[in-house]
């Protein structure tokens, strides 16, 4: 699989529906006297990504999303960060299966069912969605969305983001705006709070945020370094004229010596009757 160029993720998930398949013969089917071969192989980790876009990314993505020809495929991405649902689960999804009274959608995730809360900006998004009469909230294949968003991230220059990251997106925003292990499960649409809890202490290790509002609340009287005698200017240069001056120090003028500035100069030419030209 490792020569085959598959991410660890993806062995690690082979390799556990093998192990699984061989157990359920062992167990189910009778096959007395055979070993897992797959027991002793020891799986791999998968990477969890956490993904960010900045702002500038972000309205990259927009204007390239306004570019698209499909007008369902624009609200499929906004409602994949709002709501954190995976690809399958919104092309799913069927009108019957969503209450936007109590804002909840009612959706299979990998084989279960499961009921997600909707925020207001997905229930809002939905309302404005036009029914295309099959029943379901989107019409698009699961090949066509991924055409389109193949389109759509070299478009915006974002040729890493696969779609699957819009859902760490919207995870990683609710857990930066403040939801508990707990709440997030419960978007996520988790049996556990593992998952969401990886969220919470990567958003809470990340300490920027938390630093710019505590300078904001006691600033720094501290001046900062004169960037205008240092922009554009090699550091070596600058250390040796400051070098040369401290160690050459100030320069001392003989007592019997005035020293003229330029002014000075120019009104004794200009007393002696002749102008600066002449």
């Amino acid at each position: 699989m490792k020569s085959e160029g598959l991410s660890d993720s993806t062995v690690q998930k082979e390799l556990a529906l093998l192990k699984a398949a061989l157990n359920v013969a062992i167990r189910e089917w009778g096959w007395a006297d055979f070993r897992n071969p797959a027991t002793g192989i020891r799986l791999g980790r998968s990477r969890r990504r956490f993904v960010r876009l900045t702002e500038e990314q972000e309205a990259q993505l927009v204007q390239s999303l306004s570019t698209c020809d499909n007008p369902q495929f624009w609200p499929l991405v906004e409602l994949a960060m709002t709501t954190t649902m995976r690809r399958g689960s919104l092309l799913s999804l069927r009108w019957s299966d969503i209450s936007l009274e109590t804002r909840e959608a009612h959706v299979w995730a990998k084989g279960t069912p499961i009921t997600l809360p909707l925020s207001r900006r997905s229930a809002e998004l939905l309302r404005l969605i036009p029914d295309n009469g099959s029943g379901r909230v989107f019409s698009m294949s699961a090949n066509a969305v991924k055409l389109a968003w193949e389109g759509v991230r070299e478009r915006a220059g974002l040729q890493w983001l696969r779609f699957a990251d819009l859902r760490h997106l919207g995870a990683t925003f609710y857990a930066r705006a403040g939801l508990s292990a707990h709440q997030l499960r419960l978007v996520l649409g988790h049996t556990t709070t593992r998952t969401a809890e990886f969220y919470v202490d990567m958003v809470n290790s990340d300490v920027t945020e938390a630093l710019d509002l505590a300078e904001a609340a006691r600033p720094i009287r501290r001046p900062m370094p004169p960037a205008e005698v240092h922009r554009g200017r090699p550091s070596h240069v600058i250390l040796a004229e400051r070098r040369t001056r401290r160690l050459n120090g100030p320069v001392v003028m003989a007592a019997n010596v005035i020293p003229l500035s330029r002014r000075s100069n120019r009104q004794e030419v200009e007393t002696d009757g002749e102008s600066p030209e002449e």
